[in-house]
């Protein structure tokens, strides 16, 4: 009982006297926090595809991409709602495998958030029977959290995919 009422003595402190965070001052440290990480990601992808002399495009989200048409004949792209078929790679930017569905095509719905949107979005410019290379910054792949099992968080990743089937909305 005695031990008691010193710690309780030590709890019942000022809370004005703990330091309090501004929130706009948090919110500036975040903010320019993740300016850095941003850029420094976009150098390490810059370096990647140099090394690899890698000619890609980047479109607005900062995916970076490369389309290899197979047949300049075939319907449009797919769009969300429908369904697709596609062999894909993933790797990281170290070179080390992730995943590979060369014997196993996988197959999802476009807009339904099954795989990561810089996928989905390198998806929606192909064709039926193209290839493509992509590089996804860490925000359109898995993000921050990464997918719980080979991608760690705030991780770029690299796909290599090869689209076979489109599928309207099933």
């Amino acid at each position: 009982m005695l031990i008691a009422i010193p710690v309780l003595a030590g709890c019942s402190g000022d809370v004005s006297r703990d330091k309090q965070q501004d929130p706009a001052k948090l919110k500036e440290h975040l903010v320019n926090a993740n300016k850095i990480f941003v850029e420094n990601e976009a150098e390490q992808i810059e370096a990647y595809q140099q090394r690899r002399r890698m000619n890609m495009q980047t479109s607005g989200t900062g995916l970076r991409y490369a389309i290899f048409p197979r047949d300049t004949n075939s319907n449009g792209n797919p769009v969300p709602g429908d369904t697709v078929e596609l062999n894909y790679q993933v790797m990281l930017l170290d070179g080390s495998v992730c995943y590979d569905t060369k014997n196993s095509p996988v197959t999802f719905t476009l807009g339904k958030a099954e795989m990561p949107r810089g996928m989905e979005e390198a998806v929606m410019m192909m064709h039926e029977g193209d290839s493509c290379v992509i590089i996804l910054p860490s925000h359109l792949a898995y993000g921050f959290t990464g997918d719980g099992d080979k991608i760690p968080g705030n991780a770029a990743t690299i796909y290599y995919i090869s689209l076979l089937r489109i599928s309207g909305p099933g």
